[in-house]
């Protein structure tokens, strides 16, 4: 089935989910996570180990990596994400495409075999929410 944690979870092993995948802003996981379906890692949170989807993967805003990503359908870097790869270079592949949001640094390789594109951050809940906070 699927995983979701509720509050921001410290991985210190290889963890594989046979469904979808998500952990809350603040996380850590320490090593590689493999989802049979999408996968999604919550804002500022610190990725050391690989990261396999086989659909979508996003990486919200702030997240800082030093593994490999690899995505079966999409992937979406959001706003701020660093990629720095600690020892080596960063390979960071999507089979139907990959989105970049403004500020995202990778040191190393972005590719998919469909596109690669730039784009403006997501906004979260849509215009409504954005005017009725003003």
């Amino acid at each position: 089935g699927s995983l979701a944690f509720p509050l921001p979870i410290h991985l210190r092993s290889k963890l594989v989910v046979r469904g979808a995948f998500s952990c809350p802003p603040g996380s850590l996981l320490g090593d590689d996570v493999k989802a049979g379906d999408s996968l999604r890692v919550g804002r500022g949170s610190v990725c050391k180990g690989n990261l396999a989807s086989r659909s979508d993967m996003v990486l919200e805003g702030d997240c800082l990596l030093e593994g490999d990503l690899s995505s079966d359908r999409s992937l979406r870097l959001c706003s701020g994400v660093r990629g720095l790869g600690g020892a080596g270079l960063i390979r960071a592949t999507a089979k139907q495409g990959l989105v970049l949001e403004p500020n995202v640094v990778v040191r190393g390789q972005v590719s998919s075999p469909r596109k690669v594109r730039g784009a403006e951050p997501a906004i979260e809940g849509g215009l409504e929410l954005l005017l009725a906070g003003g």
